[in-house]
């Protein structure tokens, strides 16, 4: 069932190098934690089931099955060590509207993620292009009758391009305003469906009970 979060923490990130990850030791707080990197990892599994190719996906997946693994043996652990201090955590917390969240901002984080590679590769082919013309400086000069430009067109030009830049920042500015806000739509949404799928299974369940 969907539950009400407060001072929600983000699930744990996998490090890098000689320095590990710290678990919580609390049994409530690796239930917690438990539950989010389990959510998290069926957000992934879907993302990469739907066909998208991206290779940090991938590695994020496995990063957050390895603390998924992680965490369970640490519980298995503390369960061997004193049962009565698992008791009251033996159901998994159910989702909450941050996790539903945070699932859609990292939808939008690999899409950001793959756009923000693809005009990369478009700034390095004009990069390629410039030092290209550099290498050859004739083709820079060839008719220059017809093919330079006087100091007053370079001057339109640098102003269009000026305007064209301030309106692309205002533009990006506002997608991700609307982004913003269209991701927190989503996940009331997903957690509402959640919550009314819950009730319609429980009405079932007693029906039958009758």
């Amino acid at each position: 069932m969907v539950r009400p979060c407060c001072r929600y923490v983000s699930p744990l990130k996998p490090s890098y190098g000689r320095s590990a990850v710290e678990l919580p030791t609390d049994p409530k707080a690796i239930v917690e934690e438990l539950a989010k990197q389990e959510f998290l990892l069926s957000h992934l599994h879907d993302e990469i089931k739907s066909g998208i190719s991206d290779p940090q996906k991938e590695e994020q997946l496995w990063d957050v099955q390895r603390l998924v693994t992680q965490l369970k043996r640490e519980l298995k652990a503390l369960k061997r060590r004193n049962d009565s201090a698992l008791d009251e955590f033996d159901h998994e917390p159910g989702p909450c509207l941050e996790m539903f969240e945070e699932k859609h901002l990292i939808a939008v984080e690999m899409e950001l993620r793959s756009r923000i590679e693809s005009e990369q590769g478009t700034i390095d082919h004009l990069l390629d292009q410039i030092n290209e013309l550099r290498q050859n400086p004739l083709s820079l000069h060839a008719d220059s009758e017809t093919a330079s430009l006087t100091v007053c067109e370079e001057k339109v030009w640098a102003d269009k391009y000026e305007e064209l830049e301030n309106q692309t920042q205002m533009l990006t500015e506002r997608i991700i305003s609307e982004r913003q806000k269209c991701v927190l739509l989503l996940a009331q949404v997903e957690m509402l469906s959640l919550a009314n799928r819950n009730r319609k299974s429980s009405s079932y369940l007693e029906g039958l009970q009758y």
